[in-house]
């Protein structure tokens, strides 16, 4: 009878002998090219007055009609990273699910992942600035 050392995965907690390969599906990450775009003045912009030309829609929301300014542009940069292979996620400091009626009432032209809310903290061994990446802004005009 062989005896194998065993090792146990910090991601998953799962023993298996040294020497073997193990496949954590902790690790598994589906896509390294993930955007995270923003509602207020980034995928719509709030104030009207600045884009009288620009397509507006009417949102029902929870204080009653919001009227927001539709920025094309930056649907446009998110589709163009949606054919590029990007998975978009759409956040709001107002919550996900502002985000998310935001995002379906613009009927957009590529699937959303997800809709969340923007962090307000975060918990990492890395500061941010290390590791995200260009800010990139589109505007409605």
């Amino acid at each position: 009878m062989k005896y194998y050392s065993l090792k146990q995965c910090y991601r998953c907690q799962k023993i298996y002998p040294v020497g073997l390969e193990h496949s954590c599906p902790m690790s598994y990450i589906p896509s390294l090219k993930a955007v995270y775009c923003d509602v207020d003045d980034t995928l719509v912009m709030m104030d009207l007055s600045s884009y009288p030309e620009a397509e507006k829609i009417t949102l029902t929301y929870v204080h009653g009609p919001v009227t927001v300014v539709k920025n094309q542009p930056q649907i446009n940069f998110l589709e163009y990273l949606h054919k590029l292979g990007w998975e978009i996620y759409i956040w709001s400091k107002t919550g996900a699910d502002w985000a998310e009626l935001v995002g379906k009432s613009l009927e957009l032209p590529f699937p959303v992942k997800a809709y969340l809310p923007k962090p307000m903290m975060y918990v990492d061994d890395q500061d941010v600035s290390d590791w995200i990446g260009k800010r990139r802004w589109r505007d409605a005009k």
